[in-house]
């Protein structure tokens, strides 16, 4: 299927035909929420819910998805109907209804509430607590965000520059109104790292799903050995002797110079241990190491050429150009196509493999990959810090050390530190509790029931945060504040199975403020 390009108002708009009788199109703006800081996160949400405001006529279909790099707001129904969503989140952007914002941020809420998908601890073990890694978390932003805030976001990256247009079907490109004011051209998120010597892995016992993550050179080469990846592991893992439910891999281009290969697996209660963990790390091997025939490659890079060929050929190929050109990934056309697939080569695919394991990070349900050569993420701080300490309440053998450079929680095990220089994010209850996270990903949780503090402290601590990093909340219910422990650790190895559990429970925050 042809996509043909127009211009409006300035903003490049892909068209593609559509034989169904449907109109669809949409808008999409290079910003998202690897853009925001985590004191912010919600931000860009906010602004599109704000932006659809009293934008539908009759009856269309019609949404906003917010990624890491983009924005994209889209309708179908008829061609006025489709107009009408566009050229009315156009106007709402000029001038949004910030008097809405506690309503929309409430339905923002809610909507986190119903997630079903869980957040991984993958993208903040990688990235840290900043761009990329914001996907770790929900949008903790909300409450701090006014009027000012949304319109200065709005006139700064929903603008001509950052928008690109696609639509579908029987519509004119000349119905659009889209007005945008001028702007620079916002460049993608710095690429920040929290990752020690990879590849690594972490456990997370709180899952049954295993998942490998890796950074590979974006290109026909890496789709090959994406395809060739998820067959060995239909093949390991789902046939014959089942030891998953499900499992894939997947590649997201993030940008001209890499793109993430996924590895996701669910565990079988009787296999979580060593044997999908072995599995999946046999697989990877057998790309890098194992026989690997030109007539197999040859096979899967048809295979892909041809998955391309039918995705060319679809209306979403309009969509796919206009998310191409305003990530930057292609300026003419496609950033490979069909064609490019003729002539990969085993060794080719091994490069790939080997970027993926140099890169890897495994999030685990169980055990360790110590004894495949992968590192353990560190469980505490490289940092620490000197200054006033407070004495965890109760039988607590934590203690929170506040100073001049930042705030320290130190247990025999672990060690969590922020330094003042380095918050992404503060929340400052109005009971006294304030909860840092840095960007490096550790995390404290200081709390007037947790430790011996007086009011000295957390002065110190408000003097010291940068203020565009502090999200102010309201006093929480006495009973939900966090309670120190009440029993010893002899007490703790002598209770029943279902009153450690209670315990553990119980201390939660405790693994809330190591953040490991």
């Amino acid at each position: 299927m042809s996509v043909t390009e127009t211009t409006v108002d300035g903003i490049p708009v892909f068209v593609a035909d559509r034989d169904d009788g449907l109109c669809s199109g949409g808008l999409i703006f290079r910003v998202g929420w690897a853009d925001e800081t985590l004191a912010v996160r919600g931000l860009t949400h906010l602004v599109s819910h704000l932006a659809l405001h009293q934008v539908v006529v009759g009856d269309p279909h019609q949404n906003v998805e917010i990624h890491d790099r983009y924005t994209h707001v889209y309708a179908q129904g008829s061609a006025q109907q489709v107009a009408n969503v566009l050229n009315g989140v156009c106007a709402n952007l000029q001038q949004l209804p910030t008097h809405r914002i506690a309503l929309e941020s409430d339905a923002l809420r809610a909507e986190e509430a119903r997630r079903t998908e869980e957040r991984r601890a993958s993208p903040l073990l990688r990235y840290g607590a900043q761009g990329y890694g914001l996907a770790s978390f929900p949008e903790l932003g909300l409450p701090g965000i006014d009027a000012d805030l949304v319109q200065l976001w709005a006139d700064a990256a929903f603008t001509r520059e950052n928008t690109v247009a696609w639509l579908a079907g029987d519509i004119a490109p000349g119905s659009l109104k889209m007005p945008l004011p001028e702007g620079e051209r916002s460049t993608l998120p710095v690429v920040t790292t929290a990752l020690g010597q990879a590849p690594m892995w972490f456990r997370d016992s709180t899952t049954d799903t295993l998942v490998v993550s890796g950074v590979v050179t974006p290109g026909p080469a890496a789709v090959v050995y994406t395809m060739l990846l998820g067959r060995a592991l239909d093949r390991d893992l789902l046939d014959g002797d089942r030891i998953s439910l499900s499992a894939s891999a997947t590649l997201e281009v993030r940008d001209a110079e890499a793109a993430i290969v996924t590895i996701t697996a669910d565990c079988l209660l009787q296999h979580r241990g060593g044997a999908l963990v072995g599995a999946v790390v046999d697989a990877m091997a057998r790309l890098r190491w194992g026989p690997l025939g030109a007539a197999e490659v040859t096979y899967a890079a048809r295979a892909a050429a041809e998955t391309h060929r039918a995705a060319d050929a679809t209306p979403d190929a309009a969509r796919r150009r206009a998310l191409d050109r305003v990530l930057g990934l292609a300026s003419e056309g496609p950033a490979w196509g069909p064609g490019d697939f003729a002539g990969i080569t085993p060794d080719q695919v091994r490069a790939v493999a080997e970027e993926l394991h140099a890169s890897a990070l495994a999030q685990l349900p169980d055990l360790g990959l110590d004894w495949a050569g992968w590192n353990q993420i560190p469980m505490h701080s490289p940092r620490t810090v000197a200054g006033t300490e407070y004495p965890g309440r109760g039988y607590s053998d934590a203690v929170l050390v506040v100073g001049d450079d930042g705030v320290m929680v130190r247990t025999p095990r672990s060690r969590s530190t922020v330094a003042f220089d380095q918050v992404a994010i503060m929340q400052a209850y109005e009971d006294g509790g304030r909860w840092l996270v840095s960007t490096d990903g550790f995390q404290v949780q200081v709390e007037p029931t947790m430790y011996e503090l007086d009011d000295a402290a957390i002065a110190a601590i408000d003097a010291a945060v940068d203020l565009a990093r502090v999200v102010r909340l309201s006093a929480r219910r006495p009973e939900d504040l966090p309670q120190p422990r009440d029993t010893t650790p002899e007490q703790d190895a002598a209770a029943s199975p279902e009153q450690r559990r209670a315990a553990r429970d119980r201390r939660s925050w405790l693994r809330r403020v190591t953040g490991r």
